[in-house]
């Protein structure tokens, strides 16, 4: 495991998780959603590999070190009573005026780089970006909550999704998971729906309420070069979007930091399509 302990590798994830912190969690989630973008045109126009996997899911604008870190800042700006709330996640932290908030970013870019680097060496079966960025956020919670894991709810936890909503959410699933699942199999390229996805969260920063589907874009695409199949994509994305509202319900609602649940989907949904084979 010695290629982990690269300085430029260490110091590169640090600045990463505070320059994240300075523009706020989801314009930098969506900044490396436009480097995933153009990193995978790059890479099915021929090119190196090398934008990507800086920009777009490594040390820089992944989403473990940029987007992870700084939804940590934020619960510890929440924590500080810096802002409103933990959840405050649209909000650049550099207008608090605060070192210590951008410091914390950068030590969780950096801790989110072992996790994944570790996953990764160890071949954990799930995707090590996205257990990274979950397992990254609990600590938080943990640290910086005071909610505790799962939140405090006035009356019963409600885990299953809400009945009015979601035969909506598993059309929106399908659809996603159908379009994703399509372009997958053309390119073979499990990123460009979840590249998208996350482009499409520039209107969520404007104040529009779009849904939020990366996680569902991202098991489509695992699910269609897993099996081969466009329709079992399709069906992987509707199941995803479930997943994502329990997940949802059991850590997010109630709960005064964010917990990650589309990481979550993707950990689980990716843990699952590991053993694919095997069923």
């Amino acid at each position: 495991m010695t290629d982990i302990f690269d300085a430029g590798l260490i110091l590169s994830s640090f600045a990463g998780g505070l320059l994240a912190a300075a523009i706020g969690a989801l314009p930098a989630f969506i900044l490396g959603g436009v480097f995933i973008v153009l990193g995978v045109c790059i890479v099915l126009a021929g090119g190196s590999a090398d934008f990507l996997n800086f920009l777009g899911i490594g040390p820089f604008f992944g989403p473990h070190i940029a987007w992870a870190s700084a939804v940590a800042a934020t619960a510890y700006a929440g924590k500080k009573e810096l802002l409103e709330s933990g959840l405050d996640i649209k909000v650049p932290l550099i207008k608090l005026n605060d070192p210590f908030v951008l410091v914390v970013g950068g030590i969780f870019g950096v801790a989110a780089y072992f996790i994944s680097s570790v996953l990764a060496q160890l071949n954990f079966p799930a995707n090590p970006i996205a257990t990274a960025v979950f397992v990254n956020l609990v600590i938080a919670r943990l640290v910086f909550g005071k909610s505790g894991l799962f939140g405090k709810p006035e009356d019963k936890k409600q885990v299953w999704p809400a009945k009015d909503a979601l035969l909506l959410n598993i059309l929106l699933g399908l659809s996603i998971g159908m379009a994703t699942s399509y372009i997958t199999k053309t390119t073979g390229n499990v990123l460009l729906g979840f590249g998208i996805s996350a482009v499409i969260l520039f209107y969520l920063q404007m104040g529009f309420e779009v849904p939020v589907t990366h996680h569902v874009s991202f098991t489509a695409a695992l699910a269609t070069l897993t099996t081969g199949n466009i329709y079992i994509g399709a069906v992987a994305g509707g199941i995803a979007i479930v997943i994502g509202e329990i997940i949802t319900n059991l850590f997010v609602k109630d709960g005064d930091t964010l917990i990650d649940p589309w990481a979550g989907t993707i950990m689980v949904t990716s843990f699952l399509l590991y053993f694919w084979p095997r069923f």
